[in-house]
């Protein structure tokens, strides 16, 4: 500011005395003398705001946020937003993001009842299926993956899981949902595996299937629910959707007692259950192995350490699910 005004006065000044010289005689150097006063004026109030700007910026460059767009003064208003999200520990880029959660510790509550329609309800987090204890014999094919979310209400324990799987080659209609592209879901009412593999309780402890799509416009038709070895029952469709995505596909889903055989399964906050996920991922189309359409399967948890024998899978050991807390609403 010292060297604008300095540059600019001494410029004015001098031309102005120039005229002043020719017209002297006339007395208008009292008008130079104001407009000298005006001047000083002028740069005085300049000088104060302008101050009060660098001040500003310097105090907003203190912002600790890590928000590199913190140049304005007019950024000092969304720094109050941005570092009450990050004391909240959910400053995400989004006011909506939902909260990381590992699913295998602890469930979140859901307020309402789903809506089984293949869309994900909202304010639920998506995590990625870590591949345990895959079964082919070749890796698992490139960009084939699995994100899921879960949480629970006081009638039943909700699943979303979204499957980027680019061949969608579900077994064949007359052969088990298993020996193609799918999903398998495995529940517990109480995380109290009394039974030892390769049973299952009798009631409370289940092990559902849901095929893939066939294509990328019609939904998948078969969904089981497998109580014991060997015994595959129909799962009720209105518990359950498959559909095509651009990606692949997704399948929600909706546990509740009657498909666990427990008709007063009543949930609550603290309370703990079983759980586990599959997913069956297929040969291209044209494609097959010892198990048909099958590649192999990989699953979210398994026993730890593997024995390297079927037990070491929750299809036939359920003291291998995941017994996460139920979350407070």
């Amino acid at each position: 500011d010292t060297a604008t005004d300095t540059a600019t006065d001494t410029a004015t000044d001098t031309a102005t005395d120039t005229i002043d010289t020719t017209i002297d005689t006339t007395g208008t150097d009292t008008i130079d003398t104001a407009t000298d006063t005006i001047d000083t004026a002028i740069d005085t109030s300049t000088d104060t705001p302008d101050s009060a700007i660098d001040t500003a910026i310097d105090t907003d460059t203190a912002n600790t946020d890590g928000d590199s767009a913190d140049t304005t003064s007019s950024d000092t208003g969304m720094d109050t937003v941005d570092t009450d999200s990050e004391i909240a520990g959910t400053d995400t880029g989004s006011d909506t993001e939902p909260v990381p959660v590992v699913h295998c510790n602890e469930l979140p509550y859901m307020n309402a009842s789903p809506v089984i329609d293949g869309v994900m309800e909202t304010g639920f987090y998506l995590e990625f299926l870590n591949p345990a204890g895959w079964t082919g014999n070749e890796p698992i094919p490139a960009q084939t993956n699995v994100y899921f979310a879960a949480a629970w209400r006081e009638d039943g324990l909700y699943f979303f899981l979204d499957v980027t799987d680019p061949d969608r080659n579900p077994s064949p209609p007359d052969e088990r949902v298993w020996k193609g592209d799918g999903v398998e879901i495995y529940v517990d009412h109480d995380a109290a595996f009394d039974t030892p593999p390769p049973g299952f309780d009798e009631v409370g402890t289940r092990h559902f299937m849901v095929e893939a799509p066939a294509d990328e416009v019609t939904p998948g038709t078969r969904g089981l629910i497998r109580p014991e070895q060997g015994v595959y029952n129909p799962w009720n469709l209105l518990h359950w959707i498959s559909i095509p995505t651009p990606t692949g596909y997704a399948v929600e889903a909706f546990v509740s007692g009657t498909d666990l055989d427990v008709a007063d399964w009543v949930l609550s906050a603290g309370n703990q259950v079983g759980f586990d996920l599959a997913h069956n991922v297929s040969f291209p189309p044209g494609q097959t192995g010892a198990d048909l359409n099958r590649l192999g399967q990989y699953f979210l948890q398994i026993r730890e350490p593997p024995q390297g024998d079927v037990n070491d899978y929750p299809h036939t050991n359920e003291a291998v699910f995941c017994t996460p807390t139920l979350l407070a609403p």
